[in-house]
């Protein structure tokens, strides 16, 4: 079965797209602080699909299946639900190297 890459829902129990986080980034977006192709969801929950007692048998390089649902609150009727899927793919890489004494850069 082929999955899709990003699915997105409107609210399950009334059918409607009122969410909370689009109501507080559209507030955003119209003071100019937020670029107009991004959304907002309340919460996300990220992952990759793995077994952590077999990552090391895993070679540099490798792909596992990877998620992002983003969840969301609906203004009609109060249903906490997830209103974005995305699958995609982690690929392994080499871990950071920390030298003693100094603090690594945050990544984007």
């Amino acid at each position: 079965m082929e999955i899709p890459t990003v699915l997105e829902f409107n609210c399950p129990v009334c059918g409607k797209d009122n969410r909370l986080g689009k109501l507080l980034s559209d507030q955003v977006k119209d003071a100019g602080w937020m670029r107009k192709d991004l959304n907002f969801y309340v919460s996300k929950i990220e992952g990759v699909v793995s077994d952590p007692m077999m990552e090391s048998r895993k070679p540099i390089g490798s792909k596992t299946p990877a998620f992002c649902v983003s969840l969301d609150i609906c203004l009609d009727c109060g249903c906490f639900y997830a209103a974005k899927v995305e699958i995609g793919e982690a690929v392994k890489g080499l871990p950071p190297v920390i030298q003693k004494g100094k603090i690594p850069p945050f990544s984007s």
